[in-house]
């Protein structure tokens, strides 16, 4: 099954969507130069997400989510500051919600590697 989802906003550009069993390949094509320090992909499935970090100052980046119905997708700068986002077709996702998830699970990562270093020390 193949796919389109298009990305509005400060980025903007449209990512192709090949479902092959339980994993979805992508292709992101952008129209602008990626922000400098590079971006996060997240793919979304219902309430699950995973994310992609890039900094290639490439116009085209890849990558495979290991489940198979990904219906919209954001991208977040170096600053977490949700950049673009959009969903595939007529289907409307909530996306305040999921945005909402992956910044707690950002936050959480961040304040747990702050807690690591300072354990090292």
């Amino acid at each position: 099954m193949v796919g389109f989802i298009t990305l509005r906003g400060s980025l903007s550009g449209s990512i192709r969507l090949t479902t092959v069993g339980k994993s979805t390949r992508f292709v992101l094509k952008l129209r602008e130069k990626p922000p400098h320090g590079g971006f996060t992909v997240y793919l979304i499935d219902g309430e699950d997400f995973a994310s992609f970090r890039f900094s290639d100052d490439s116009d085209e980046f890849s990558g495979t989510a290991l489940f198979s119905c990904v219906r919209a997708a954001v991208i977040a700068n170096p600053f977490g500051d949700f950049i673009a986002e959009g969903s595939i077709g007529a289907v409307r996702h909530d996306l305040q919600a999921v945005k909402a998830r992956i910044r707690a699970a950002v936050s959480y990562t961040h304040l747990r590697a702050h807690e690591t270093l300072s354990d090292l020390v």
